[in-house]
């Protein structure tokens, strides 16, 4: 259980940086954008989108063979159940923000390119965050009832 509980340790504090240092970055982005040519603010824009496209849908395959090794089977069942809510959190996240934002604004009202890009990245991060911490209240619930 120690090696979970570090792993889901040291995921919570990567998450919640990243969070902290994208929504940092994106901020400074969106501020300075006048500044900046139209062009070059929708190319990173553009790199962000793909990045964290094929993170999502490749990167979860490759780093769940390497997030799981040495798991026994009762911290690899523990592991998929954060893992199942936290999906759930993001889909429902997304399902509904981002049909909501149309509804909001109405179907002809122009978003701005980084507002979905942003919501993403900030979803994808929140869920990401809900996991180790489901871990570590499973953990603390099991501890306790020992």
């Amino acid at each position: 259980m120690n090696r979970l509980k570090r792993k889901a340790w040291i995921d919570f504090i990567v998450y919640l940086y990243s969070l902290i240092v994208g929504g940092v970055c994106f901020f400074i982005l969106i501020r300075h954008s006048d500044e900046i040519s139209a062009l070059s603010v929708r190319i990173v824009f553009l790199l962000v989108t793909i990045i964290l496209g094929i993170w999502v849908s490749v990167g979860q395959l490759i780093m769940k063979r390497r997030n799981l090794k040495g798991l026994d089977e009762r911290e690899f069942l523990i592991y998929e159940k954060a893992k199942m809510i936290s999906d759930t959190i993001f889909g429902g996240l997304c399902f509904a923000v981002f049909i909501g934002m149309f509804v909001w604004f109405g179907p002809k009202t122009p978003i701005p390119i980084f507002v979905p890009v942003l919501m993403f990245f900030g979803f994808s991060c929140l869920a990401e965050i809900v996991k180790p911490v489901i871990i570590l209240i499973q953990l603390k619930v099991e501890s306790s009832n020992e």
